[in-house]
């Protein structure tokens, strides 16, 4: 499977999540802190990133210039999801006061995140953990 995956480095760590817009003024969502890359990345589809390229990339206002980085992803031969450990909780069924409960318990919860965005920390930091 291949993707795209725009980087800002002018926004370096300093930022969480960053907004990624075009110069259209359309906002295509919102990049994340990536470390190894030195700044935030968005990973869009290959379709994606052709519809919508020269919005995006032609936008040259302040801290909204992003770099393409073409990625390759070997693809999964199962299809199944595997057997959740027993520790680890089903995110998607929890209700909006738990998971904030359990994303304070793991110091990853922020105010203003959205929901997507804290399962995705709070899984990195179980499958840290384990």
């Amino acid at each position: 499977m291949h993707y795209v995956l725009l980087v800002n480095r002018e926004v370096g760590l300093s930022q969480d999540i960053y907004p990624v817009c075009g110069k259209s003024g359309k906002c295509y969502g919102q990049a994340t802190k990536d470390a190894p890359r030195g700044g935030v990345a968005f990973k869009l589809s290959i379709e994606d990133y052709e519809r919508d390229k020269w919005d995006i990339l032609g936008n040259r206002n302040f801290q909204q210039t992003w770099v393409p980085e073409f990625i390759e992803e070997p693809i999964q031969e199962a299809v199944n999801e595997p057997a959740r450990p027993k520790h680890q909780p089903d995110l998607d069924a929890l209700k909006w006061h738990e998971l904030t409960k359990l994303g304070k318990s793991l110091g990853v919860f922020k105010v203003g995140i959205t929901r997507a965005f804290l399962t995705s920390l709070i899984r990195d930091r179980l499958r840290e953990a384990a």
